[in-house]
């Protein structure tokens, strides 16, 4: 997906944030601001969003020295969401289209994105569980979902944030764990789940988990090992969770069908797919 006219406003509101979170040193933050922007400015091509997000968090660790600055964020998350869990899957269970529901929930889970300036706020995330089960889907391809899942052979399921990785647990328990290949964030950016994150919480228990090859807060096929590459067209079905992964593989030159589950966070997207901001999408490709 290309730039559009919003991202610089959005790419420095990322920085800012970034560099608050990174350091309590305030002549530092700013300078960590400032060569994010600069870095920035310097590009001429039209790079996706999420690479251009890439450049500013890179920035912002050169200068403050932390790599990883959500990283407490991000057990926070894994830990609240788990807390819940039971009472979802319960939920799940007893619904007359479990599979359905699973895809909702995990839709649910998307609003924890610090890309988007949204980390964990308990209220907000009862109210998205509340509203999963009933809120309309703007884009609703379900049903195409389902049949495509019906065929044989693997499914690639490409997570996208910590917390949000637990709520996807429910899908993947209806799917099968032993038919799913997860890909988490090769390095750490912003609150993505990473490997490191999947092993340490035991989600790599339930499944198999491979590294998108990149801190790229988004699956970039360019970037992929070979197996994640192979399996972006080999596979019987891609899920795509969240915005940075719907970016950066909407319009990809992958084989293999898929689909992409998220809540619309900002414009571009929104025009994109030809829904409002806000909404709730089960969108195939």
């Amino acid at each position: 997906m290309r730039p559009a006219p919003e991202c610089p406003s959005c790419l420095a509101r990322l920085a800012a944030h970034c560099a608050l979170v990174a350091t309590d040193d305030g002549e530092r933050e700013a300078v960590a601001i400032e060569t994010a922007l600069r870095r920035l400015t310097a590009i001429e091509e039209p790079l996706p969003p999420p690479v251009l997000g890439r450049v500013v968090c890179r920035a912002v660790a050169e200068v403050t020295g932390n790599a990883d600055p959500y990283a407490a964020e991000k057990t926070r998350f894994t830990e609240s969401a788990r807390a819940v869990l039971p009472r979802l899957r319960e939920r799940v269970e007893a619904s007359d289209d479990p599979l359905a529901a699973a895809v909702r929930l995990a839709i649910a889970g998307n609003i924890i994105d610090f890309g988007q300036g949204s980390g964990w706020q308990d209220e907000a995330f009862r109210r998205a569980v509340d509203e999963a089960l009933a809120v309309p889907l703007a884009v609703d391809r379900v049903d195409a979902l389902r049949a495509a899942l019906a065929r044989p052979g693997p499914v690639l399921y490409v997570l996208d944030n910590a917390g949000e990785a637990e709520l996807d647990r429910l899908l993947i328990e209806r799917i099968g764990p032993e038919r799913v290949v997860a890909v988490a964030r090769g390095g750490p950016i912003l609150n993505d789940f990473t490997v490191e994150d999947a092993r340490a919480s035991g989600f790599a228990d339930l499944v198999r988990v491979l590294s998108s090859g990149s801190d790229l807060a988004g699956l970039s096929p360019a970037e992929a090992p070979p197996e994640v590459r192979r399996l972006l067209d080999e596979a019987a079905v891609v899920l795509s969770k969240g915005q940075g992964n719907f970016e950066m593989l909407h319009d990809a030159d992958i084989a293999a069908p898929a689909f992409f589950l998220l809540r619309v966070k900002c414009a571009p997207v929104a025009r994109v797919l030809g829904v409002g901001v806000g909404s709730w999408v089960v969108a195939e490709r």
